[in-house]
């Protein structure tokens, strides 16, 4: 496992991708999550040359598609993400994720678990064509999932359903804070083949509150108060054999510090906090 830099999930907004790689030295990452746009802008060997000169591997990147409208994507949209997905593969980078929203207000369970069939399957399948996951993200917090009519998929259980349903490759991006907001056991978490964990997000979560309370954008940094057990959580995941990326996702202003050196720094030390909580 190694720590990699998801920018914009931390309040950094590269304007330029020397920025996003300095941002990544600075806190001290081994790993960085690169948009296929970015490869196409810049060209796939300048994008190598420019990680391999950083020492950095290119992590992960997030679904460009948006299937969650009412009209489904275009033929030219898919083919635009067909040819991201090329690049990324060409780059080495093989893991690709979103995340699944856990209610509606539209559509009841039975409905809503064929619409994500039906959308999400010709993605995976571009996926699977080019060698690269698609991890699909349960989203945990009993307060959103009570805030719309009709309930999802929202925990291990129901993802392993989903994902199987939409492809044989597609597996689970694994969120600690989700992972603990919907009561789920380390047995739960083994119980996840290797490789179906596409990527794992890192988090904590606020103290004074149980499982249920906790509120989806409220989180803390990994291992920033103890709540969520970082040996049980990172530990399983060494268990079964997950070597891939560990992006922390905190949902925090860090507006008020600096720059982003030193936002990508606090999030750094952050995640050296919870490997050395699991691992020391």
């Amino acid at each position: 496992m190694y720590l990699a830099l998801s920018p914009g999930a931390v309040g950094i907004h590269p304007e330029t991708l020397e920025h996003a790689i300095a941002a990544a030295q600075a806190g001290g990452f081994e790993g960085l999550e690169i948009s296929p746009q970015t490869i196409k802008d810049r060209g796939l060997d300048t994008v190598k040359s420019l990680l391999e000169q950083a020492n950095l591997a290119p992590a992960g990147f997030g679904l460009s598609v948006d299937f969650r409208q009412e009209v489904a994507p275009t033929d030219a949209q898919m083919q635009e993400f067909a040819e991201g997905v090329e690049l990324a593969a060409a780059l080495g980078m093989k893991r690709c994720m979103t995340w699944i929203m856990p209610c509606s207000n539209v559509l009841p369970f039975d409905a809503n678990f064929e619409f994500h069939v039906e959308r999400l399957q010709p993605i995976a399948k571009i996926l699977q064509d080019n060698g690269v996951g698609f991890g699909l993200e349960f989203v945990g917090p009993k307060t959103l999932r009570d805030s719309q009519t009709y309930p999802f998929v929202y925990d291990i259980a129901g993802m392993t359903k989903l994902a199987e349903a939409v492809g044989p490759e597609v597996g689970f991006l694994v969120d600690s804070f989700h992972w603990y907001c919907t009561g789920s056991s380390v047995d739960d978490l083994a119980a996840i083949p290797v490789s179906k964990v596409v990527y794992v997000h890192i988090n904590d979560a606020q103290p004074g509150k149980t499982p249920e309370e906790q509120v989806d954008n409220q989180r803390a940094l990994p291992a920033g108060t103890g709540v969520i057990d970082a040996k049980a959580f990172l530990g399983t995941l060494k268990q079964i054999g997950y070597d891939g990326p560990l992006v922390a996702e905190p949902f925090l202003d860090l507006s008020l510090l600096a720059n982003d050196a030193e936002r990508a720094q606090l999030i750094g030390e952050a995640g050296r906090k919870m490997l050395a909580a699991a691992f020391n």
